[in-house]
């Protein structure tokens, strides 16, 4: 089992409530709120295909029906909600390093200019972009510690099933080599 190295382009964005004549815990509630909203919203097809169309280069590779397109597009993205914050962490995953970084990017450009389309408040809310996406120089560490991992508990596993199978044998070995009699 090999895992192709995948790259992450990783982004932050600050969903902003303008508030005026309400309690700032109003405020925040209501930030978190959005943010949730567009969180779910990211993973939507329509979004999707706002970012696909967007200014940068990303190749459609996404499937052919819808299903496939938005399993292939989930696959993709991972977000995160920051409690209590109106910060969503958008982290893109690709095995080329390139489409990763493009599409983080026009996640955060329709974000940043179509905003208004998802969450519906209008000019009360603004989204401003904390962490632009950054380009990737090297694979994703966690997916390479990951293949580690599953590798030497394959490797323990056969070599535990192998003991098991010539388990007399082994032992036979061992105590004839120390020179303890039975």
């Amino acid at each position: 089992m090999i895992l192709p190295p995948l790259y992450s382009s990783n982004a932050r964005v600050l969903v902003v409530q303008k508030y005026e004549g309400i309690d700032v815990y109003t405020a925040i509630k209501s930030a978190e709120y959005l943010s949730e909203i567009l969180e779910d919203v990211i993973y939507s097809t329509e979004f999707m295909s706002d970012v696909l169309k967007s200014e940068f280069p990303i190749v459609n590779n996404f499937g052919n029906t819808q299903k496939e397109r938005k399993r292939q597009w989930a696959k993709c993205i991972k977000t995160d909600i920051i409690p209590h914050t109106g910060i969503i962490k958008i982290r893109v995953v690709n095995k080329d390093k390139n489409q990763a970084y493009n599409i983080a990017r026009g996640i955060v450009y329709v974000l940043e200019n179509k905003g208004e389309k998802y969450h519906g408040r209008g000019k009360m809310v603004e989204i401003k972009v904390i962490d632009r996406p950054n380009l990737p120089e090297k694979p994703d560490i966690s997916r390479v510690i990951k293949g580690i991992i599953i590798s030497g508990i394959f490797g323990l596993m056969i070599s535990f099933f192998i003991l098991l199978i010539y388990r007399r044998d082994f032992r036979k070995t061992i105590i004839d080599g120390i020179g303890i009699s039975c």
